[in-house]
C-alpha cells in the first residue's frame, strides 16, 4: 500500500511509527477503536487538504476509511421541498464517509439525481469535503456541508451516535459535526439533500477587473452558478456562467471521452504541469507572468455545450499539482479584498514574491450556524490563491494574506489548505467557536482525535 500523502506538497502523513488501518466495514473499523491500542486515531481521506489536518503523528494510527464507500439508501420525499432559484429538493442520499465525491456523483447520475452544488474537484472523501467546509460556485446555497440531514459519529471509546438535522436535544453536537476538522470524531456515514439531475450549459466571457469589480456580484445573484478567475499581472478575470437548459446533452461515445480526455487529462494537467516545470526552471520571474498573460488573451469567450451538472462544475481531472491557500470574506468587503489583492500583485512581479497561478474567485451563500464554517451566518467571496508545487509559496501567501487582511478583518481560512493562524487568532472571527469546543471537550475528552495540526489551531 502507498504511503499516504498530501496531493499538493506530497508530504507524508504518516511517521515511521505510524500504524495505519483500513477496514472494509464499520463494524471492523468499531472492533479497532474498542480495542484502544492507539493514543491517537486520526482519519485520512484522499489527501487533497493542503496542510496537516490529516497527519497521524508516530503515536497514532492512520484510519483509511476509502473501503468504506457504498450508497447505503436513497430516499424521496412525497413532496418536493423548493429552494428557488436553484433546483427542488426532491430527497436524500446515505453513504459510508469513505465514498469520493466522484462516485456519489455517478451513483446518483443512475439514478437521476445529483447534488445541488458541488467543489472543483471530484477526488475527495465526502468526509474529507464536509469537515474542511468544501463549497461550490453558488451565492443562493452554502457549501456542502449545509446539504448536511443526518450524521453517524464514531467516538473514541467505540460507541456510535447518530445525530439528525431535526435533533434539538443534540442540536450543538450535530451543527459542528457538518465542520469537524475530524476533531469530533469518525464520521462513518452521512446523509444529503439531492436534488433533481439537471443540465447546464457553460457561457464564458472576460471581463476587466473593473468590470468585475462592477458586475461580479449581480453576475452572481442572477445566475444559479458563477465563477471567476483573476489572471495575475494582467486586467483579466474569466467569468464562467452556468446555465440550466432543456437542451439535450452531446453523446457520450468514445469520440467525447477522448476529447474531454485530451482537453482536461492530456492539455490541462499533463502539458499545463510540463509547461509550469519549464518555466519555474527557466527565468520564472518572466516566464510565469508571460504564461499567464498568454493564457488570459487567448480564453475564449463563448457558450459551451450541454452536459451533466457536476461535469461542467468540476474539473474532468486534477490541475498541475500546487499548492493552495483560501480565504473567504464578508460581501460588504469584497471590492476592497480584490482590490488590495490586484495591487499588492501589481503588473510585474516584485523580489518579494511572485504568483505562479490563476486566482479562482467564488461567491458562497451562507450556511447558517455551523460554528467552524466559513460562511457562518454570512454571505462570502472566496480567494483561492494557488503556487505552482516547485515554486516557494510561502513569500507570496504571506504578501497576499496581508493585502485581504488588511481589507478586512473578518476573513476566515479555509480549513483544508494553507494558513498560518492559532487558535488565538481563528477564536474571535468564528462567534461560536467556544461552542465547537464545548462539543469537542465533550465527544474526545482524551484528545483521541487530535494531532499538532488541530492543537494550534483549536487549542489543547
Amino acid at each position: 500500500m502507498a504511503t499516504p500523502r498530501i496531493w499538493g506538497s506530497h508530504a507524508r502523513l504518516t511517521g515511521p511509527g505510524t500504524a495505519i488501518l483500513r477496514p472494509t466495514t464499520q463494524d471492523e473499523l468499531v472492533t479497532a477503536v474498542r480495542a484502544g491500542r492507539h493514543r491517537h486515531l486520526r482519519p485520512i481521506g484522499s489527501g487533497h487538504s493542503f496542510n496537516d489536518i490529516a497527519s497521524a503523528p508516530a503515536d497514532s494510527a492512520a484510519l483509511l476509511l476509502d473501503r468504506l464507500n457504498r450508497v447505503l439508501a436513497v430516499r424521496r420525499y412525497d413532496i418536493e421541498r423548493p429552494r428557488p432559484p436553484m433546483p427542488a429538493t426532491v430527497g436524500t442520499v446515505t453513504v459510508e464517509a469513505g465514498i469520493t465525491i466522484d462516485a456519489l456523483l455517478r451513483e446518483l447520475q443512475s439514478r437521476n439525481l445529483t447534488l445541488v452544488n458541488v467543489g472543483a474537484i471530484r477526488e475527495q472523501t465526502i468526509a474529507g469535503a464536509l469537515s474542511t467546509g468544501t463549497h461550490g460556485a453558488s451565492i443562493h446555497v452554502g457549501s456542502l456541508s449545509s446539504l448536511v440531514v443526518s450524521l453517524k459519529l464514531l467516538r473514541a471509546d467505540g460507541s456510535v451516535t447518530t445525530v439528525t438535522r431535526d435533533d434539538a436535544g443534540h442540536a450543538d453536537l450535530f451543527r459542528s459535526a457538518c465542520v469537524g476538522l475530524g476533531a469530533l470524531g469518525i464520521l462513518l456515514e452521512v446523509e444529503l439533500e439531492v436534488v433533481q439531475a439537471l443540465t447546464l450549459r457553460p457561457v464564458r466571457r472576460m471581463l476587466t477587473l473593473d468590470e468585475f469589480l462592477a458586475e461580479g456580484e449581480t453576475i452572481a445573484r442572477t445566475h444559479p452558478y458563477a465563477r471567476f478567475y483573476y489572471f495575475p499581472y494582467t486586467d483579466h478575470v474569466e467569468c464562467v456562467t452556468d446555465i440550466p437548459t432543456d437542451d439535450p446533452i452531446a453523446p457520450q461515445g468514445f469520440s467525447h471521452s477522448l476529447q474531454r480526455w485530451v482537453r482536461g487529462t492530456l492539455l490541462d494537467r499533463h502539458l499545463a504541469g510540463a509547461l509550469f516545470t519549464a518555466a519555474s526552471t527557466v527565468r520564472p520571474r518572466q516566464s510565469i507572468p508571460a504564461a499567464i498573460r498568454l493564457a488570459a488573451s487567448s480564453r475564449e469567450s463563448g457558450t459551451g455545450p450541454a452536459d451533466i451538472s457536476w461535469r461542467c462544475l468540476t474539473l474532468p481531472d486534477l490541475p498541475p499539482r500546487h499548492i493552495e491557500m483560501e480565504w473567504s470574506v464578508p460581501l460588504q468587503d469584497w471590492r476592497a479584498a480584490v482590490r488590495a489583492l490586484h495591487t499588492t500583485i501589481g503588473p510585474r512581479p516584485t523580489p518579494a514574491f511572485l504568483a505562479g497561478f490563476v486566482i479562482s474567485l467564488r461567491f458562497v451563500g451562507s450556511d447558517g450556524d455551523i460554528p467552524l464554517s466559513n460562511n457562518y451566518r454570512r454571505e462570502s467571496l472566496t480567494i483561492d490563491i494557488m503556487q505552482f508545487h516547485a515554486l516557494d509559496p510561502y513569500p507570496y501567501f504571506a504578501a497576499t494574506t496581508r493585502a485581504i487582511r488588511t481589507a478586512t478583518t473578518e476573513a476566515r481560512p479555509h480549513w483544508g489548505k494553507y494558513f498560518d493562524l492559532t487558535a488565538a487568532d481563528l477564536a474571535p472571527r468564528y462567534p461560536e467557536f467556544e461552542v465547537f469546543e464545548q462539543v469537542r471537550a465533550a465527544q474526545d475528552p482524551d484528545d483521541v482525535f487530535t494531532n499538532p495540526w488541530l492543537t494550534r489551531v483549536l487549542g489543547s
